[in-house]
């Protein structure tokens, strides 16, 4: 997973820098199985891209006071058993 989030988060970049019109979105459906330091460094390299990395995960995976700072100014969405989707 890892690598793969690397990978794309580089091709955001070459995008942006040869100006090409593609997507420069990237969206995850679980990152579950990634180790917290790690998801915490895909976090960082996302954040300083001027694109969207989109993922969702499970709140318990981030409680680490380090991810505040993505909590605070990243967040778009956040679902839980009271705000769910379409609420369905």
């Amino acid at each position: 997973m890892l690598e793969l989030s690397v990978f794309d988060l580089a091709y955001i970049e070459f995008v942006n820098f040869s100006k090409l019109k593609r997507p420069t979105f990237v969206v995850y459906d679980s990152i579950e199985d990634v180790d917290v330091h790690q998801v915490f460094d895909i976090f960082q390299k996302a954040n300083h891209i001027d694109d969207q990395y989109i993922v969702a995960l499970l709140s318990d995976k981030v409680l680490d006071g380090k991810f505040s700072v993505f909590w605070e100014t990243c967040v778009i969405l956040e679902l839980s058993e009271s705000n769910k989707f379409f609420k369905l």
